[in-house]
């Protein structure tokens, strides 16, 4: 046993009370929500895809017009190299998946 378990209520009060009421700070990030109606590309776990983003949720983004991107090419070109369409009205994205985002201005067909 630790000399932390000892510790009485007061104590554990008495050491928080010295950090403060410290909140985490705010960041500037872009947040998804911002890009609804704007092409968007997500770099996910396993794959990577393309849509316009219509709406999001706590765990998952919906896009239209979605594409499945095995192969994007150069990013200096226009297009993508095989990109293909889903085929459906929306298709949702878990936000958990996705590991990095952005409009790639090339690639937006």
């Amino acid at each position: 046993m630790s000399n932390i378990d000892n510790l009485t209520y007061k104590e554990l009060k008495q050491i928080n009370s010295l950090f403060g009421n410290q909140q985490p700070e705010k960041s500037n990030d872009l947040n998804i929500d911002d890009l609804t109606g704007k092409q968007v590309t997500f770099f996910c776990m396993n794959y990577i895809y393309h849509g316009e983003v219509i709406s999001s949720d706590k765990g998952r983004i919906c896009l239209k017009n979605a594409k499945i991107v095995y192969e994007t090419g150069k990013f200096e070109n226009v297009g993508f190299k095989n990109a293909q369409d889903l085929c459906c009205n929306e298709y949702f994205i878990k936000k958990e998946t996705i590991e990095s985002f952005g409009i790639l201005p090339n690639k937006n067909d």
